[in-house]
């Protein structure tokens, strides 16, 4: 099955065996192009990489090379199958000279939000939705100084395109967080995840995202919610005082100290963007702060770090991670100021809480749960560096929300009972997920993770992301720890097919790279067929349809910027003439020590059941 090729060093006996999972045995004609290029190895079928081997040796690496033999093995045994031209290149292909050998038409890449672009130092964590009006809107976090995660500044940026990803506008800044150039102490609107319907009776476009204070992000964040039972933010005055704000342009409120004080109303106004006013600067401020001080407030925000504040700034966030609301009804040309949600989605055990990006999903084929939304998000408790996923839900259009059940909560993995608030086992984490919806109105869920199968993790909901049954790791979805996507999209010469795509970063090179996209005709059980987008270095993306049969995959090389790339509809049928292909986890040097370790069928799956 697939390709191997074995090469001896008759002197040294040194035995090196390549391998790539692919179908050339379905009695069409395919082209093989073998490349040794710095130090590895790759195998291409049909113009697109299969397998990328480091630390393999070549011909030019055997003492006294006399033999190269083609269909047949080292000890001359024939072959079944033939060989009909080949030649040797004595300098090493690039990927455009390998699709133009293979009559491959070229994926058609533009880069959206390049290093440098408007300024910035760099752009991270792509989202991508298709609007009602057709328009491809891709959002990214703006990082302006340096590349890190939170604690940096970091601002939410969108760029929109009319002609279905052909041309794109210019970069609209949708959250400006204060702290532009000041790294750490900047404060964060990170990890976008935008929902639509395209197809429903509302045109809002909604978008989670996370929020941070200055100098605050997921490893250092408080364990608090961050808001009252109302939605108020919990505020912070410079001596420890403790306030709440509707964020509404009405005044904070001082919160009393014990059972006998009441609240008490300030002249200090919050807005919706974060920024304070004093209501009257010559008034008697009954909060006691700053009274009767005069102060220029143009610049209080109460994200900022209290380290880069001025010394009048009276009050501050709370030192917590916050997941925020934006929404427009105009197909993103204009956007409505943040609204907090952690009151109804936080639990006070939570240290981190926040969205997963990419997108949610609308559900369509289910008649009790029809427009219900559900966008991904993840948690951790006592332990910042495990972590629990599972769906924020609304049934009112993002009015409200709350929280379902989280997939590894109440499960018995590692001989104990998982629960998120104390959980501590890697091989029970659950991260960043994406939902697809399958045509019978189930749930499939894709995490991240980091069980030791070296897989992608798959769950499925039958209630629409209240619960989650049926868990496994999918053998042929390679996991490095990195963020998947998924979406649906229609095969036009096959009506009836559960069509699912899946993209993720596929192998350790040891940086993360090999953006791969698969295909499922069956709703995600199997993956018939594979493109290799970028056998490079490559991080985060996103999927979604740009139309009935068409994909757009945005993708990020983590440090140098986003780029966009459109797949045309011939790559995702299932009866195309294009090879398809069977896709296992790359094999390479550790995959003996990934067999020994991979768990039983009896912890993959705990009903039996392949999902």
């Amino acid at each position: 099955e697939g390709i191997k090729i074995t090469l001896i060093d008759s002197e040294t006996c040194v035995k090196s065996v390549i391998e790539a999972a692919a179908i050339v045995d379905d009695g069409e004609w395919h082209d093989l192009i073998i490349r040794a290029n710095r130090g590895a190895i790759d195998i291409y079928v049909d113009g697109y990489s299969q397998s990328h081997n480091i630390g393999q040796f070549w011909f030019a690496n055997i003492t006294g090379l006399n033999a190269v033999s083609i269909g047949e093995n080292l000890r001359g045994v024939r072959l079944m199958g033939e060989a009909r031209t080949g030649g040797i290149y004595f300098s090493a292909l690039s990927e455009g000279q390998i699709q133009r050998i293979s009559r491959v038409k070229p994926l058609v890449t533009t880069a959206l939000f390049d290093t440098g672009y408007a300024g910035s130092r760099s752009y991270r964590i792509p989202s991508l939705v298709k609007t009602r009006m057709g328009t491809l809107i891709a959002g990214a976090d703006q990082r302006t100084s340096v590349s890190n995660d939170a604690p940096n500044h970091i601002n939410f940026v969108i760029r929109r395109s009319a002609d279905g990803g052909k041309t794109w506008g210019p970069l609209q800044t949708v959250i400006n967080m204060p702290g532009k150039n000041l790294g750490k102490l900047g404060a964060s609107a990170i990890d976008s995840c935008p929902v639509l319907d395209p197809e429903g009776k509302s045109e809002r476009i909604n978008v989670l995202i996370d929020i941070n204070p200055g100098g605050i992000g997921l490893t250092n964040c408080k364990t608090a919610v961050g808001v009252d039972a109302c939605g108020r933010i919990k505020l912070i005055d410079r001596l420890g005082g403790h306030y709440a704000a509707a964020m509404d342009a009405s005044a904070a409120v001082k919160l009393p100290c014990n059972s006998s004080e009441k609240e008490c109303a300030t002249n200090w106004l919050i807005y919706p963007d974060g920024s304070i006013k004093n209501g009257d600067l010559s008034g008697d401020l009954s909060s006691g702060l700053h009274n009767n001080q005069t102060c220029d407030s143009s610049t209080w925000d109460i994200w900022k770090s209290p380290e880069i504040a001025s010394e009048s700034q009276p009050l501050f966030a709370e030192k917590t991670c916050y997941i925020a609301q934006i929404y427009s009804d105009d197909d993103g040309e204009t956007w409505s100021a943040p609204r907090l949600i952690d009151h109804m989605v936080k639990e006070p055990w939570m240290s981190f809480a926040g969205v997963c990006p990419g997108n949610g999903i609308i559900i369509r084929h289910s008649e009790k749960h029809y427009g219900r939304i559900l966008v991904p998000f993840y948690c951790s408790g006592q332990s910042k560096s495990h972590y629990s996923s599972g769906a924020l839900i609304s049934d009112d259009d993002g009015e409200t929300w709350r929280r379902g059940k989280m997939i590894n909560e109440g499960r018995l993995m590692g001989g104990k009972i998982v629960d998120p608030a104390t959980m501590q086992d890697d091989d029970a984490t659950s991260s960043e997920t994406v939902f697809v919806e399958r045509k019978n109105g189930d749930i499939l869920a894709f995490f991240r993770n980091q069980n030791r199968s070296g897989c992608v993790g798959k769950a499925i909901s039958h209630d629409c992301g209240e619960t989650w049954s049926e868990l496994i790791f999918d053998q042929s979805l390679p996991e490095i720890f990195s963020q998947p996507s998924a979406t649906c999209f229609s095969d036009e010469n096959a009506q009836n097919a559960d069509c699912i795509a899946f993209a993720n970063a596929s192998q350790m090179m040891p940086y993360r790279g090999r953006g791969v996209v698969r295909f499922s005709f069956d709703g995600g059980k199997t993956w018939q067929k594979n493109v290799c987008v970028n056998p490079f270095h490559h991080v985060y993306q996103c999927l979604t349809s740009s139309n009935k049969h068409n994909l757009q995959l945005l993708w990020e090389k983590e440090t140098t910027g986003i780029y966009i790339t459109a797949i045309d509809s011939s790559l995702c049928r299932q009866d195309s003439l294009q090879t398809g292909f069977k896709n296992k986890v790359h094999k390479n040097e550790k995959m003996e020590e990934i067999k020994e370790r991979r768990l039983t069928q009896t912890e993959r799956s705990q009903n039996g059941r392949d999902i």
